[in-house]
């Protein structure tokens, strides 16, 4: 077979990205062009996706990025994971498809994982594909009990907690990212009061369908201390899946003043540290390493909740979505946008988005806003309108502009 493409279907928080990563590691080396797509986007969109591979494997020149994929591909054997994909049609899909299926070598494989909606039988070209229906029970509470507990000891010692632990794992819906996150508050406090609350809560109630884990999350966040929920809060304003290097989370941090030292003689920095640490321990951000570099990420699921608690101060904004027609609470202080390939396709899109862009500054509260942050390789596109709104932005704390490849200059902005 030339091509196979396999699905790997699961409901967010049960491991499709664990299980992919170490899929991905063991059978590396036999291919020689790997890509890791993150397409997390509720709407399929062939020319940013085909533009963002035909990017990542490095050919230059002025052909379209269907072409660029062909020759680069071209007697070479490859593997390709695309991350998070939840919509597209079989029309959509086979014109993606189309650039991978041309004079290239057998073997080659495209892992899509997906949601559980139906997707599957338009992306696969086997029979087969892997359904991950989560842990047994039984090692569902083994992992619930090692994020809770940490050891056999430390159980044995407070084994009065078990009943009501066990009353909370069967809210957690098998996922074991709300067992990590929900086990990681409870281990904070191992007294019955404490863990009596958390299984008593009131976000509980909110929970809706078999695989909504949404509720735990709130429910970890909520337990935060208010240093951390805002650490965590305003990484909403980055793209989903975005790979934060440790001294950029931390001069972001320090741009927007939520360090603070409370007598402590350590610098900003190491107080900076700290924070990520504790985020880290706490489950809500991922320490990886990936070729003897170390970086950060925030699983897709944890930012739609820092999306949803940030919603009254923080605004994210992805060009290619009607811009002038976005509901702006007058409450907002962060503004995040993302321009990305679509938004300037041609003229009649380019212009589309300007016009939305005027739209927004004038429907916007430009005095009061504190930050702003830009993604996307199209921003420069846009100098002229962003440089007319600078202008009123006296508020201004941070400007925080990425590149095309994510290597980000910081500015803070002390007035």
């Amino acid at each position: 077979m030339g091509l196979m493409v396999l699905p790997i279907v699961g409901p967010g928080g049960i491991g499709k990205t664990t299980l992919t990563q170490n899929i991905y590691k063991e059978l590396e080396h036999h291919f020689e062009v790997k890509l890791w797509i993150c397409v997390s986007s509720i709407n399929f969109n062939v020319s940013k996706l085909t533009q963002e591979i035909a990017d990542k494997i490095k050919i230059e020149g002025k052909d379209c990025p269907e072409i660029r994929i062909e020759d680069g591909l071209k007697s070479k054997r490859f593997l390709i994971v695309l991350d998070d994909m939840w919509s597209c049609n079989k029309e959509e899909w086979n014109m993606f498809l189309a650039p991978f299926m041309k004079g290239q070598k057998n073997g080659n494989v495209i892992l899509v994982y997906i949601w559980p909606n139906g997707l599957g039988p338009i992306v696969k070209t086997t029979d087969q594909w892997i359904d991950l229906q989560g842990l047994d029970p039984i090692s569902f509470k083994e992992l619930f009990i090692s994020h809770a507990f940490g050891d056999k000891q430390t159980m044995e010692d407070h084994i009065g907690l078990l009943g009501t632990g066990e009353k909370i794992v069967k809210k957690l819906k098998g996922s074991p990212l709300a067992a990590k996150t929900v086990g990681k508050l409870l281990k904070n406090n191992l007294d019955l009061g404490h863990w009596t609350r958390v299984l008593d809560s009131k976000e509980w109630e909110s929970q809706n369908g078999d695989h909504d884990i949404m509720p735990a999350l709130k429910l970890s966040f909520d337990y935060l201390p208010f240093h951390l929920q805002q650490c965590f809060t305003y990484s909403a304003l980055f793209p989903e899946d975005y790979k934060f290097g440790e001294e950029e989370i931390i001069y972001f941090w320090i741009g927007l003043d939520v360090l603070h030292s409370h007598g402590e003689n350590k610098r900003i920095e190491d107080i900076g540290i700290c924070y990520l640490t504790e985020l880290v321990n706490q489950g809500f951000f991922k320490k990886e390493d990936e070729h003897g570099s170390t970086y950060y990420i925030i699983h897709d699921l944890l930012h739609e909740l820092a999306l949803k608690v940030s919603g009254d101060e923080c605004l994210s904004i992805c060009c290619s979505n009607n811009v002038g027609s976005l509901h702006i609470p007058p409450s907002i202080r962060h503004l995040s946008i993302n321009i990305d390939v679509s938004s300037v396709k041609d003229r009649k899109t380019f212009d589309i988005c300007k016009e939305g862009f005027i739209e927004l500054w004038k429907r916007l509260k430009v005095e009061n806003l504190h930050s702003l942050m830009l993604f996307g390789k199209q921003q420069s596109s846009f100098v002229k309108t962003f440089c007319g709104f600078l202008t009123k932005a006296q508020g201004l704390r941070l400007i925080f502009i990425s590149g095309g490849k994510y290597k980000l200059k910081i500015y803070s902005i002390i007035f």
